[in-house]
């Protein structure tokens, strides 16, 4: 409740989120993706990371090396993530009751932290 001083009488306040911004580890949590540095680190297309064993790091190359069994990316054609993406992620997370499998849906899709999500899905589109 909130106090109007002019009227003197309480009120309730309504409010919402319409949009947020922040840098990359800040949208990454407020979003409940994995993160910048995993396998599924980009939040808006699926482009898929490989780990590098000589900087142990992962990097996201449209032009997969041989070795690797991942499609390439062409860089002017990613696959999007969209809203419908999304919630077909976040549900497959969410609905899955065994940890090991529910783990490589994680990695996957890239969601983590999918039971808090901050907002209801249609309210971010």
């Amino acid at each position: 409740m909130i106090f109007d001083s002019l009227l003197k009488e309480t009120f309730v306040l309504h409010c919402y989120v319409i949009t947020w911004t922040g840098d990359i580890p800040a949208i990454t949590k407020i979003m409940h993706l994995t993160g910048h540095n995993s396998y599924m680190g980009c939040r808006f297309c699926y482009i898929k990371g490989i780990y590098c064993q000589q900087s142990k790091h992962i990097y996201y190359p449209c032009s997969m090396p041989k070795d690797f069994n991942i499609q390439n990316f062409d860089p002017l054609n990613l696959p999007k993530r969209t809203p419908r993406t999304f919630e077909r992620d976040i549900l497959k997370v969410e609905n899955e009751s065994q940890n090991n499998v529910k783990k490589s849906y994680i990695k996957e899709t890239g969601w983590s932290n999918y039971r808090q999500l901050p907002c209801d899905l249609k309210q971010k589109y």
